[in-house]
């Protein structure tokens, strides 16, 4: 295999460029790129991207395009199908088309550099190039949409989890579906800080029986849920934090302004962000970038700094569509059908012959559920219905173009008129400047769904009032600015209180805002110690809160206990509630918690539906505490049992099911011995690589780790696990502090700011990341003496 990274400093003529251009390199790789031309410094970022994760790079757009069966086989032909019905390579070639020619300039720069890269470097990329016996294709500059339209297909919730959910309801039906879904605590932190109950538009129908006429999707669902698995994508969905806050320094300095971003997604390798500071005449930015687009998703630049956390924004919807029984039209009303058109489609597939098979589309979008049309197999017929989608990703809007302006952004006002641009996905966008001012604003195209939509299962498309009728504008729901509380906390929590129109249900527990929160009151000083602190914090109210009404239920029943749980007890009621790995306690505690869940709702739901609900880990956690403040609730009760059991049954129960549990997975009953770090494991593995003998082989040379981690779901430093592997699924992926009365910003990534496994700078973050340390990067646009000359462009006339 050929050695990719290029270890001395290289000089290279391009007609591309116009002023000479350089990349200085620090001992961790990060990057500081220097020019005289702002086009020029976008080149250089693109051949930045490229050097350092290029496969990165190319396998995500082979994803998005449906051809990753051309790189791995047969066995993701249903994928691809999948990803080409969704249709991101065209919309991003009309999103290309539809921007203004600032933004396709620098796109066209940005796609120069990156080929200027693979066009010098043949046969040097890295070794997963080879392993698959690949070629990177050109960079076009509509590739740079169709990552940013990856990423916010990635990060919808809505696309992952409505699907879940209306397979629960089929089960279930809908009244029932909707009593599980947990209500936002009116009394618990708001992005906005104005609650009541969020979900639902007044003219929603909410509560009303499930049509017969749907069909049973359940094939097709699990097909759905089978390949957001193979692309990684339920893990994917970002769990952030974010808060600005202005309080003194010291005695010295008033009015200082921190901004910290901690970003939780899944942890693989290569990392998902890369660490870069940009210098030109308008530019002068330093923060994370996702290599494939040209912005900085949260930095810094000399005026202002910026993060964002995911809003959870429910941004599309799944409908049924009622076909005639010549399989040729669609109904769009009771009587009225179209014809569905046929496009001729091919899938390239690796040591195998290519598919040839058309794919079918409607008003709506293209048909998902076409999946016979690929296997060959014949389909169980589903009443003559098939699935469609629409999706706020496939409007036009120019998310590029917003983030370059807030790149140059030097107030408030400048700000938020980028941001304006922004649609999708839905964040919660961080701001802060060097005068003090602080704010947060929300931003996201938000559907008017008509009142026969059910946002968050399937609906009937051809029922009156099914369908979407326009559009909220990205700031309607408005933002905040300078609060009198001096501070701003973004946690994936609700939004606002009394919000009229239907914004979403997948709103995360308020706990990690109410442990920031909690956090920011205290004392009149703030440091960017007490950031990274607070990044890294791992004590979990919501265990505090839950013990509160457990501990006393456990010792009412203490003489049912035996010796072992006795002692298992006692090490509970003296615990800090702090999710250490070295921590007894914690591993307790988490055990007991998976059976709470488990025994109160798996009966109800049965073991399939229960473990699609529990995908969601926010609506189990919610549901679960509001059950607790309510003993005598019909779900306590086991319906497969004669006897009427109770909240008190069930504790006492999940708790000797856990010892139970623990003593089996340590292999002895000494409780001493049980540490949550041994069953909260993180491994940081590649995505795909793991079909066969040589994938495995491969698997292993770029695999990071493995470590024992502390936090849980409910911690600031978020961590979530597989509970049936004890491995991390989820944490975070990079993490960004900005003090805007200091010179540097603070950042870090779970594994290297390069993505080539033959780079030392592909792991080596992952020792400062595991104990809670920081780069130091500077802010300034000199060259900083710890940063040499790593690539210098010149123009050849």
């Amino acid at each position: 295999m050929s050695r990719s990274i290029q270890q001395e400093t290289r000089t290279i003529s391009t007609k591309d460029i116009e002023a000479e251009t350089d990349i200085y390199k620090n001992m961790q790789g990060v990057l500081h790129i220097v020019s005289a031309s702002d086009s020029d410094i976008f080149f250089a970022l693109g051949y930045a991207h490229a050097e350092n994760h290029l496969w990165q790079m190319f396998l995500n757009k082979k994803i998005l395009q449906g051809e990753i069966s051309e790189i791995f086989g047969k066995q993701y032909l249903e994928t691809d199908y999948f990803m080409r019905a969704i249709g991101i390579k065209d919309i991003a070639k009309k999103l290309f088309e539809a921007a203004d020619e600032e933004t396709k300039n620098i796109l066209r720069k940005y796609s120069d550099g990156v080929n200027t890269y693979i066009e010098n470097n043949l046969a040097k990329y890295s070794f997963e190039f080879d392993a698959t016996d690949c070629e990177p294709d050109e960079w076009l500059p509509q590739d740079c949409f169709a990552i940013q339209r990856y990423w916010a297909f990635l990060t919808s919730y809505g696309f992952s989890y409505d699907i879940l959910l209306s397979e629960i309801e089929m089960k279930v039906g809908y009244k029932n579906l909707v009593e599980l879904i947990p209500t936002y605590p009116s009394d618990a932190p708001h992005i906005l800080d104005d609650t009541t109950r969020i979900f639902f538009k007044a003219d929603t129908k909410i509560g009303e029986k499930k049509s017969k006429k749907r069909g049973n999707f359940s094939e097709v669902f699990g097909k759905l849920n089978e390949i957001y698995k193979l692309i990684n994508k339920n893990d994917n969905l970002f769990g952030s934090n974010s808060w600005v806050v202005n309080k003194k320094k010291n005695n010295k300095i008033a009015n200082n302004s921190v901004l910290a971003n901690d970003l939780h997604s899944s942890v693989n390798v290569p990392t998902l962000f890369m660490q870069v500071h940009i210098s030109s005449p308008n530019y002068n930015v330093v923060g994370l970038t996702l290599p494939g687009m040209p912005i900085f998703l949260c930095g810094r630049n000399d005026d202002i700094a910026w993060g964002f956390t995911n809003m959870r924004l429910d941004d599309v919807d799944f409908f049924v569509e009622k076909i005639t029984d010549d399989n040729k039209r669609y109904f769009v009303d009771e009587v009225k059908t179209k014809v569905i058109d046929e496009c001729l489609d091919t899938i390239k597939i690796k040591n195998a012959e290519e598919k040839v098979f058309y794919m079918r589309n409607t008003e709506r979008s293209r048909i998902i559920s076409d999946f016979q049309v690929i296997t060959g197999k014949k389909q169980k017929e589903i009443f003559n219905k098939v699935l469609t989608f629409k999706w706020t990703g496939s409007e036009i809007s120019n998310e590029i173009s917003a983030g370059l302006k807030i790149m140059q952004a030097k107030s408030w006002n400048n700000f938020k008129q980028a941001i304006n641009k922004w649609s999708v996905p839905g964040v919660n966008f961080s701001f802060t400047d060097r005068k003090g001012n602080l704010g947060v604003a929300p931003r996201g195209l938000i559907p008017k769904r008509g009142i026969a939509v059910k946002p968050f299962v399937i609906s009937e498309a051809w029922t009156q009032n099914s369908s979407w009728e326009g559009f909220y504008p990205p700031d309607d729901l408005g933002d905040s600015y300078n609060p009198k509380k001096k501070f701003i906390i973004s946690a994936n929590n609700a939004v606002k209180r009394n919000i009229e129109n239907y914004v979403s249900v997948y709103f995360a527990s308020p706990v990690r805002a109410e442990r920031i929160e909690e956090f920011l009151n205290r004392g009149k000083f703030y440091t960017v110690k007490d950031a990274q602190y607070m990044q890294n914090d791992v004590l979990s109210l919501y265990a505090n809160k839950q013990l509160d009404i457990i501990l006393p239920i456990l010792h009412k029943y203490l003489h049912l206990l035996n010796e072992k749980e006795k002692k298992a007890y006692y090490k509970l009621k003296q615990w800090d509630c702090v999710m250490n790995p070295s921590s007894t306690a914690s591993a307790i505690y988490n055990v007991f918690l998976t059976y709470l869940c488990k025994n109160t709702l798996q009966d109800e739901l049965e073991e399939y539906h229960y473990q699609l609900y529990s995908k969601i880990s926010d609506f189990l956690l919610q549901k679960i505490d509001e059950l607790l403040k309510n003993p005598h609730h019909i779900y306590f009760d086991n319906i497969k049992t004669k006897e009427f059991e109770n909240m008190d049954y069930i504790i006492v129960t999940s708790f000797q099911d856990a010892m139970k549990y623990l003593t089996k997975l340590f292999k002895n009953d000494n409780s001493d011995t049980w540490k949550y770090g041994k069953m909260n494991v993180l491994e940081i593995k590649p995505l795909f690589f793991n079909q066969t003998e040589i994938d495995k082989q491969i698997n292993e040379i770029l695999t990071i780790g493995e470590f024992e981690i502390g936090g849980d779901p409910t911690t600031i430093n978020t961590v979530i696990k597989d509970e049936k592997t004890n491995y991390v699924k989820n944490a975070a992926v990079a993490r960004f502090i900005a003090d805007m009365s200091d010179s540097v910003v603070y950042s870090i990534l779970p594994g290297g700011n390069s993505g080539d496994a033959m780079s030392s700078n592909y792991s080596d973050q992952i020792r400062f990341w595991k104990i809670g340390a920081y780069l130091q990067i500077p802010v300034s646009s000199q060259i900083n003496d710890d940063f040499t000359l790593h690539m210098k462009f010149v123009r050849n006339n």
